[in-house]
């Protein structure tokens, strides 16, 4: 945009790709160093590994997925995987990994009333 003229300073050029100025310069930067291979070429992520492997998610979710799924609370989780994977993990990690990340949700039964009519109930749903 620059070299052909339709843009005139590093700022408007930032405007129009809805970047920072600042990003703008250091992509100019690596371009002038390395050429377009430096532009393409794709950044490994310095970020901290994640405590729970994919060997123990891939676990969790073959096992919530089941019909059959004991599991009432993520402290049952937390028991499993410590029983079969041998790792410790902490109730928030478990958490944040089952409900967020997988979207899975535990299935627990809601309590009924004692003084709750069941032939009036089923007697409501026909009607």
């Amino acid at each position: 945009m620059l070299k052909s003229g339709s843009r005139s300073s590093i700022t408007e050029v930032a405007e129009v790709l809805g970047v920072h100025r600042i990003t703008v310069l250091r992509l100019f930067k690596q371009y002038s160093e390395g050429g377009l291979p430096s532009l393409l070429k794709q950044g490994r992520s310095s970020g901290r590994p994640r405590v729970i492997s994919s060997e123990v998610i891939a676990g969790i979710s073959t096992k919530i997925s089941e019909e059959s799924c004991e599991f009432k609370s993520y402290k049952e989780i937390a028991k499993w995987v410590e029983d079969n994977y041998q790792v410790s993990v902490k109730y928030q990690t478990l958490h944040k990994q089952v409900h967020y990340r997988m979207k899975a949700k535990l299935k627990v039964p809601r309590r009924l009333s004692n003084k709750k009519d069941i032939l009036a109930a089923i007697e409501f749903k026909k009607n």
